[in-house]
């Protein structure tokens, strides 16, 4: 991915990252004393990433008219993953978010910890040795850490598209451009 698609992610990150922090603060607001919601009820509801851009921002962004978005959610062991793909008129400018946060303390993987699986060992901002610039531009080139964003960011990707990646406390954020 060029530069400019690098700057327009970044951008569309950014507004993501601001209104999913905002989400996480309301998450995190005491029940009202009348509730009778339950602790696990209340960590098995989803944040709806088609909620975290408008159309507007989206169209300011990528440039390219928003045709819809759809969500989608499923538990993988003891995390819960909502994303929402955002389909533009030019199907490259095409965007998927996507949250993973905790189902609840099963003794299960964390976003956290599946986070430190993927990025722990470019944490130092190291490149991963023995790639090969000869093995096509479609290749994935080690994950480019991205500070100032959360706790941790990165980018990874290639000329055809990429993703973005930020960790906030035990949920991260995935945002990928492409069709």
């Amino acid at each position: 991915m060029r530069l400019a698609g690098l700057r327009h992610l970044v951008s569309l990150a950014l507004v993501a990252s601001a209104t999913l922090a905002f989400s996480i603060a309301c998450e995190k607001a005491p029940p009202a004393k009348d509730s009778a919601e339950k602790p696990a009820e209340r960590a098995m509801q989803s944040i709806d990433p088609c909620r975290l851009i408008t159309s507007d921002e989206f169209v300011g962004i990528q440039g390219s008219p928003l045709q819809e978005g759809k969500k989608s959610s499923g538990v993988s062991g003891s995390i819960l993953f909502d994303q929402c793909y955002f389909a533009a008129a030019e199907l490259a400018k095409s965007v998927t978010i996507a949250v993973a946060r905790p189902v609840e303390a099963n003794g299960g993987k964390s976003p956290r910890d599946v986070w430190m699986e993927k990025f722990g060992r470019f944490a130092g901002g190291e490149s991963e040795k023995g790639h090969d610039p000869s093995e096509g531009e479609e290749h994935e080139s080690s994950p480019r850490k991205i500070s100032g964003i959360g706790d941790e960011a990165f980018w990874s990707g290639t000329s055809v598209g990429g993703a973005f990646y930020v960790l906030q406390g035990n949920m991260f954020l995935r945002i990928s451009v492409g069709g």
